[in-house]
């Protein structure tokens, strides 16, 4: 029966390694000292900031602790300088313990390779310890969305949703990612990990709030789950531009992540922040 399951996943690894690992797994450490971490709003920046210096190791749906197993990796092998985290009012949201990357980043997890009885079963066999059934739904999920998208028409575009279209999208994004009154209290433990990391290794972070449409912000009322607030009580500075873009929903996908146009202007603001 193992000799079965072993070979069942070697099969499904080569069918969606390009599909759900390789876009997610760095093939080798880039070269340089600073970083940016974040989840899909982070991500819609792709690698713009590199001529600020700073690779963008942000993913959609990653939370802190696959941030922290990414940081980890990185020290393991180059000297961090900086890194600029996402703590969007949402990042320590009970969702994220659902929605996450736990089965993708535990490839940046350190582990003996040349132990096969530690390789085999925490990377192949249980992803980061679920069960089994674990990596079959999350490979043929990854079939699935790449399926999808291959198939799906031009979305519709923000600014061409009506004020009763924005408001419904809007709603339901709250109830998502505010519906749980209660913080996560694991992602909120690798949040305070990943500032202990950065203390040790000299390695300054600063805080980074993405952009909102302006029926989003006004929806969320003010409602966060502090991720600023405990860079803020560790010492380290937040760059709040949650209302940056709030009168222009041209520069949105949706409300509260950038387009292509969003992300270039925001790109800028940044990188002319970083020279003064």
């Amino acid at each position: 029966m193992g000799v079965i399951l072993l070979t069942l996943n070697f099969i499904l690894l080569s069918k969606v390694n390009r599909l759900y690992l390789n876009d997610y797994v760095i093939q080798e450490i880039p070269p340089y000292t600073n970083f940016l971490f974040g989840d899909s709003h982070g991500n819609a920046l792709d690698q713009r900031l590199q001529p600020g210096g700073i690779f963008n190791f942000s993913d959609g749906s990653d939370s802190y602790i696959d941030m922290e197993r990414k940081l980890n990796f990185l020290l393991k092998s180059i000297k961090v300088d900086t890194i600029y985290l996402s703590v969007d009012n949402h990042s320590l949201a009970q969702y994220r313990d659902r929605l996450n990357n736990h089965p993708r980043s535990i490839f940046y997890v350190h582990l003996n390779r040349n132990n096969f009885f530690e390789l085999i079963p925490k990377r192949y066999l249980v992803y980061n310890n679920p069960t089994y059934l674990d990596l079959i739904m999350q490979s043929f999920k990854a079939i699935i969305i790449n399926q999808h998208t291959q198939n799906e028409s031009k979305p519709k575009q923000w600014q061409d949703f009506s004020e009763i279209e924005r408001i419904k999208a809007s709603s339901f994004r709250y109830r998502m990612q505010f519906g749980n009154q209660e913080r996560s209290h694991k992602i909120s433990e690798a949040l305070a990990n990943i500032i202990t990391l950065c203390n040790e290794n000299n390695i300054t972070i600063i805080g980074i709030k993405f952009p909102l449409d302006g029926v989003y912000y006004d929806i969320i009322n003010g409602k966060n789950f502090k991720a600023d607030s405990m860079l803020r009580s560790a010492g380290f500075e937040v760059w709040d531009y949650s209302q940056f873009f709030l009168k222009q929903p041209e520069l949105f996908n949706d409300q509260d992540h950038l387009n292509q146009t969003g992300a270039e202007l925001f790109t800028t603001e940044i990188l002319d922040r970083i020279k003064y």
